[in-house]
């Protein structure tokens, strides 16, 4: 409860102060909070794997792009889904099966 009155008085602050002022402090505090969070989680979490698993997505979108949002299964009518027919939910599904770098495309 706490948490969220703080978060309201300074929400609350940045818009009476306007775009220049406030929301503009705001959004930069909020990256250098985003980039101390991931800088903490690589240093206090799995940096490694993460970042290993990071470089293999990549490569998989890169290497397996155009066949993935390509794919339609059209020779093989008879056992052919709704996902495999729709591309785009194909690949949207890939993506949320932990491929990060896929989540571009969606």
């Amino acid at each position: 409860m706490v948490v969220t009155i703080v978060w309201v008085i300074l929400f609350s602050i940045s818009a009476y102060l306007g775009i220049e002022k406030g929301i503009k402090r705001l959004s930069t505090f909020n990256m250098y909070l985003a980039g101390a969070f991931a800088i903490f989680i690589m240093v206090a979490g799995p940096g490694i794997f993460i970042l290993n698993y990071f470089i293999e997505s990549v490569d998989f979108l890169l290497s397996n792009y155009i066949d993935m949002s390509l794919y339609t299964n059209a020779l093989d009518m008879e056992e052919t889904t709704h996902i495999e027919t729709n591309t785009v939910f194909l690949v949207c599904v890939q993506c949320d099966m932990g491929n990060v770098a896929q989540c571009v495309c969606c």
